[in-house]
């Protein structure tokens, strides 16, 4: 049975491959690759509103996600209420606000279409204003409003169009940009395609002009307004869907001569005109570094000769067609687009796969490729963004800013999804700015120095940094050079005249700016520089060098140095015995070491004493003698010493090391007067620095 089983097993494998050879291998092994490459997201999507049985108009929104930031987000929406709102994230998508306010004065509206444009979306605008344009039924108008991202106030509702009816119609939408020169222009149909309008402001949306040359040739032509890449910087794009035509062209608004042109078909795109199906088959954003408008289309809706095409359009004349993301391929549609401006990546999300196995309108996710090199070539398989599949069908990217992440809608249960964890924050990192150094301060001043010691010298310094104080003083280093300036910051250390790498640490530390301090013990050898040194054209400099995380420096110097004064002193033994001497004779020779624990460099002295006492009986002063020089008998001694302050000149050389100070030797002896009594004698002798 066993050997049955064995033979049965090989004839059904070769029977299988007998017949993939026949009649082909199955779909999923044929394209994209072997097997499709789906990378797969392993995180939650994160509910923003979670609908009900009731549409939310949302789908026909050209433009819904704005990231003020990669933390500050805004999404607009009509709720199953029917009411126009948004909803704000702080957090980079990870918790979503309830409806944050009704953006329409009246909640009890029933809202048709909208469309947001942000400053920061126009190039070269740096403002804070979300502009919103929307539709509704109640007062078959298109109304205007702006919301300021820097404190979430709302503007003053305008009527840019003012209409007798309107009503829930596929070719209803709204479509608004702002140019590179700042005017404000609207396009849109309400009332079932029958009533169309184009207009601009020049006041920032306070009025409107309506009386303008229209781009639609018939109102249930759609598309989206964009800023124009031209001379005129009020001049605008449209990207226009033709519904009699199917074709998708550019159109441009001359603002001056108030006119429109159109170029030659950009592609053919068949519409669906089914209410939340169909829109759109087009999306777009501006490149702001060459100011092109990046544009993805489908061809057609969920057909097995599907399109997926991106172009890069420089004006009407030059529109490029880049590397396809799909060709004839169904089930995959929504696009959007997000350019990430600081380094020109574009990132197209989309809903199904792109081999087109999934099934739009029941089981597809939402999904993301990439391009870094302008749509020639596209990452490999589908970078899944949802964490599940469903009926997913229109996407919000947000066009632009710091964080490419998608809002879309589930057609099954009317929920707004988000998915924070397979979001990208694109935020640049921080370009490193250099520290720079100031108000570099020496103390004391002047430096004083301490005999046969050290002097504690204080340095001190400002540091400023664009990244943050911290950038240098918590995460960087701050030292310090100590030097006699004739020397220069260079030098080496040496206790004479250079002191390295001083340790410099933080005392405040706030935004940009802080204040660092350092501390040097000064030994007593180190060089004067007042006006009576060898270096009296010197002074004493501190040079700061502050260093920031990514190693950048600068250093700066007291601009007001202090010098470094002459320190006479010396050291001398302090006592000598000339034992027991009888009346005229003389004692034997004594030594005395005189040591140099200053810094000047040739170090005399005054002698002078004073008789040597012994109760009333006393030795004269004159009975004391001493040579400088040479060790010899009293009689031979170089000098009497003197009741007055007598100038020796003793040449003794500055030390320059602290462990081997400069000494020299003097010899003393003394001749006891005849008749001198017995006793023991005392006296005192000065030697001064000189």
């Amino acid at each position: 049975m066993d050997g049955f089983v064995k033979i049965w097993a090989v004839f059904l494998t070769a029977f299988m491959v007998l017949v993939w050879t026949f009649i082909g291998w199955p779909q999923i092994w044929n394209s994209p690759r072997i097997p499709p490459r789906v990378n797969v997201a392993q995180a939650a999507d994160v509910t923003i509103d979670t609908g009900d049985t009731t549409p939310i108009a949302g789908h026909n929104a050209p433009r819904a996600l704005v990231w003020a930031s990669s933390t500050t987000g805004y999404f607009f929406y009509i709720d199953s209420d029917n009411d126009f709102k948004y909803a704000k994230t702080i957090d980079g998508g990870q918790n979503w606000s309830a409806a944050v306010a009704e953006i329409d004065t009246d909640t009890t509206i029933t809202a048709l279409a909208f469309d947001v444009w942000y400053d920061k979306w126009t190039p070269g605008d740096n403002g804070t204003l979300i502009h919103i344009w929307w539709s509704q039924v109640d007062l078959d108008d298109i109304f205007y409003r702006a919301l300021d991202t820097s404190d979430d106030s709302l503007g003053t509702m305008r009527t840019v169009f003012a209409h007798t009816a309107a009503a829930s119609n596929r070719a209803n939408f709204v479509s608004g940009t702002k140019s590179r020169g700042g005017n404000l222009y609207a396009v849109g149909t309400i009332d079932a395609a029958t009533v169309c309008e184009f207009g601009r402001s020049t006041d920032g949306g306070t009025t409107w002009d309506v009386t303008r040359a229209s781009p639609q040739e018939v109102c249930g032509d759609q598309g989206f307004l964009f800023p124009a890449n031209l001379a005129d910087s009020n001049d605008i794009w449209m990207l226009y869907d033709d519904i009699s035509t199917d074709l998708l062209t550019l159109k441009t608004n001359d603002d001056s001569a108030n006119s429109w042109s159109e170029s030659a078909t950009i592609v053919a795109s068949v519409e669906n005109t089914t209410l939340g199906t169909g829109e759109y088959p087009f999306s777009g954003s501006i490149r702001h570094s060459d100011g092109h408008l990046i544009a993805a289309t489908h061809s057609a809706f969920d057909l097995s000769t599907t399109d997926f095409q991106i172009w890069d359009i420089t004006n009407e004349s030059t529109i490029t067609q880049k590397t396809a993301i799909t060709t004839d391929k169904d089930d995959n549609y929504y696009s959007s687009v997000f350019i990430d401006q600081n380094t020109d990546d574009i990132y197209i999300a989309y809903s199904g796969t792109r081999d087109g196995l999934q099934t739009l309108g029941t089981t597809v996710g939402i999904y993301y490729t990439k391009s870094t090199d302008g749509g020639t070539n596209w990452t490999a398989g589908d970078t899944a963004y949802s964490a599940g599949t469903g009926n997913y069908r229109q996407n919000w990217a947000g066009m632009m800013g710091n964080r490419f992440g998608v809002v879309w809608r589930n057609d099954a249960t009317e929920a707004l999804l988000f998915n924070y964890d397979n979001s990208v924050d694109v935020t640049p990192a921080p370009s490193n700015s250099a520290p720079v150094v100031s108000t570099v301060d020496i103390s004391p001043a002047p430096i004083t120095l301490t005999e046969n010691g050290t002097t504690t010298v204080t340095i001190t310094a400002t540091i400023t940094d664009d990244n943050g104080c911290g950038d240098v003083l918590n995460n960087g280093t701050t030292t310090a050079t100590l030097y006699r300036s004739g020397i220069g910051a260079s030098c080496s250390q040496d206790f004479n005249n250079c002191y390295v790498n001083i340790k410099m640490a933080s005392t405040t530390c706030s935004g940009t700016s802080g204040d660092a301090s350092g501390t040097v013990q000064i030994w007593y050898i180190a060089q004067a520089t007042d006006a009576s040194s060898s270096f009296s054209g010197d002074t004493w400099q501190a040079t700061v060098k502050a260093i920031d995380a990514a190693n950048a420096s600068s250093t700066a110097t007291d601009a007001s140095p202090p010098e470094l004064n002459t320190l006479l002193a010396i050291d001398v033994t302090g006592s000598i015995s000339y034992g027991t001497v009888n009346p005229t004779a003389t004692s034997t020779t004594q030594t005395v070491t005189i040591t140099n624990t200053g810094n000047f460099n040739s170090t005399d002295s005054n002698f002078s004493g004073v008789a040597l006492e012994s109760f009333a009986n006393s030795i004269v002063v004159g009975s004391q003698k001493y040579s400088t020089t040479t060790n010899e008998f009293w009689d031979y001694m170089d000098f009497t010493l003197s009741g007055t302050p007598t100038f020796r000149e003793l040449n003794i050389t500055k030390g320059t090391a602290t462990g081997t100070p400069s000494a020299q030797n003097n010899y003393w002896a003394i001749q006891v007067p005849n008749g001198t009594p017995a006793g023991t004698y005392n006296g005192t002798t000065t030697i001064e620095a000189q």
